[in-house]
């Protein structure tokens, strides 16, 4: 009688993971996954607003440049008599300019007319109002009208006109509304008030505060430095 010795086999090892650690991996990833999620959602936010700000700097500079630019191109008249003298208020002003806007290849002054006016209100966006511009000189367009071009567009509200001249001393009208006294103009018919404002401001309440955007009307006569003397020089 043969008798077979007994081997013991040692219990097979499985190479792959069981059930429990497949779910807790798949629970760790996800957790990963949904955190990467979130930041990349915060990043893309981030850059967003960032982006925006960016293009309301932009355009907020690239009005207020187109507001300067038009007020230094503004001329004046030799005698207030003349119906294309500059006057001015508080929500309009008119006169004469040489800005390439209303003069094709600046062949000449032009009169214009520019004026103030608010943008409809709208809940998705703060308040605005916009500079037009009316040109007598502009050519009409397809349909036979004559074109109002949009000078400027500002976030805000209650804007006005202010002027200051040579006294220094602001005013929402043009001509000033009391004649400089005696002595510094002796032409009581030429040399009474001055051309223009050396200085005209745009004002208005903007985030809260009161802010005032300066432009320099470069065809003043600085007539405290003496009759003749240009701005530009």
């Amino acid at each position: 009688m043969n008798i077979q010795p007994h081997i013991a086999h040692a219990p097979l090892k499985t190479n792959g993971f069981t059930l429990l650690e497949t779910l807790m991996a798949l629970a760790i990833m996800s957790i990963i996954s949904l955190a990467m999620f979130q930041s990349l959602g915060q990043m893309l936010a981030v850059s967003d607003r960032a982006v925006k700000i960016g293009n309301e700097s932009l355009d907020r500079f690239a009005n207020e440049a187109g507001y300067r630019d038009f007020i230094g191109d503004i001329i004046g008249t030799w005698t207030r008599a003349d119906p294309l003298a500059f006057t001015a208020g508080s929500q309009s002003m008119s006169g004469l300019a040489v800005s390439p806007l209303i003069v094709e290849r600046r062949t000449g002054a032009q009169d214009f007319q520019l004026y103030i006016q608010p943008l409809p209100q709208e809940a998705s966006r703060p308040p605005q109002f916009q500079l037009r511009l009316n040109a007598p000189g502009l050519p009409l367009n397809a349909i036979g009208e004559r074109p109002q071009p949009i000078l400027a567009v500002f976030e805000g509200e209650n804007p006005r006109f202010i002027y200051i001249s040579y006294d220094q001393r602001r005013r929402t009208n043009w001509p000033p509304e009391i004649v400089p006294s005696p002595g510094i103009f002796d032409d009581d018919i030429y040399m009474d008030i001055p051309r223009l404002p050396h200085i005209i401001g745009l004002e208005y309440d903007y985030q809260g505060e009161r802010v005032t955007l300066w432009a320099r009307t470069r065809h003043a006569v600085n007539l405290s430095l003496g009759v003749g003397h240009d701005l530009q020089q």
